[in-house]
């Protein structure tokens, strides 16, 4: 026996649940990103702790200079972000923030301000 069933959806409909599912979609790649960049974080300093007890000579050396590990923030993660932004009515301020940067496009801005972007961002929200 084979059911079939056929549900009509108004336009107005249609655009909330496409609106609802890219939302959805972009929640989830921004909790990825926050894992990945958090491992990535986190993997040098315990692979750090891991050598010293291996070769006590290293704990007497001191670290030649500090660097700041940075995770590598991608175009995709940024993109997600202000997406979500602009799906929650910002356009404006997206725009703006894009534009801050002396370019009209989200894949103008380098590579090495992203993280930069993404904190801005944040601060919209």
């Amino acid at each position: 026996m084979d059911l079939k069933v056929t549900v009509g959806v108004t336009p107005t409909l249609e655009k909330v649940l496409l609106n609802l599912s890219n939302l959805l979609s972009s929640q989830a790649s921004a909790q990825l990103y926050t894992e990945a960049a958090l491992e990535k974080v986190n993997a040098p300093e315990k692979e750090k702790s891991e050598d010293r007890k291996k070769d006590p000579a290293k704990d007497q050396q001191p670290d030649p200079e500090p660097k700041e590990d940075k995770p590598t923030i991608s175009l995709e993660a940024v993109r997600a972000k202000l997406a979500e932004l602009s799906q929650a009515g910002m356009q404006k301020e997206v725009k703006a923030l894009i534009n801050s940067y002396g370019v009209k496009k989200l894949t103008e801005i380098p590579k090495d301000k992203y993280a930069e972007v993404l904190e801005k961002a944040g601060e919209l929200a």
